[in-house]
């Protein structure tokens, strides 16, 4: 497993990093995928960038948890999906 990098620029990480640290949540979104189960669409942003993430498990139970505009803390590692 990969070492964990604290509070990266969002700008700055690269797939494959595994990542932590405290930033804007700007977009959630419930969406379905083709399977019909749910997942959350989210925008996060630093002062670098703005990022997409996805949240595949326990999006309903995230869903209300999460308000767009709040500063969340996150941990997930960084992949390219869909080009991006």
């Amino acid at each position: 497993m990969a070492e964990i990098i604290e509070q990266p620029d969002l700008g700055d990480v690269n797939p494959g990093d595994s990542i932590q640290g405290f930033y804007i949540l700007r977009k959630c979104e419930m969406r379905t995928r083709r399977d019909g189960s749910p997942y959350l669409a989210l925008e996060l942003a630093d002062r670098t960038v703005r990022v997409r993430a996805k949240i595949w498990q326990d999006a309903e139970k995230f869903s209300k948890e999460l308000t767009a505009g709040e500063v969340v803390k996150i941990r997930g590692v960084v992949q390219e999906y869909q080009g991006h």
